[in-house]
């Protein structure tokens, strides 16, 4: 049995995908030189891990500036654990 906003919640999970992924990508594919694009794509994605973490607070009791710094710094960790795994299994 399936409910009637099944459809709904799937298209809303399929685009906050695809927009989430493509604030680290675009820099790549709007910027020439590598460098300005990485540091472009690293900005605009704290700057939108940041954002999520300030929306979450109305959600949550907790205040807007440690609720985006905690997003931040899951999203940093979310990159780097999977760095240095690759790295120590692969030296």
């Amino acid at each position: 049995m399936t409910c009637p906003l099944d459809r709904a919640v799937g298209l809303t999970m399929f685009v906050a995908f695809v927009a989430g992924g493509l604030v680290p990508i675009l820099p790549f594919i709007l910027v020439a030189l590598p460098q300005t694009s990485l540091l472009t794509s690293s900005i605009l994605t704290f700057i939108s891990l940041f954002i999520i973490g300030v929306w979450k607070t109305t959600f949550t009791s907790k205040h807007w500036l440690l609720s985006g710094a905690e997003m931040v710094f899951v999203g940093i960790l979310a990159a780097v654990i999977p760095y240095l795994t690759g790295r120590l299994c692969h030296p």
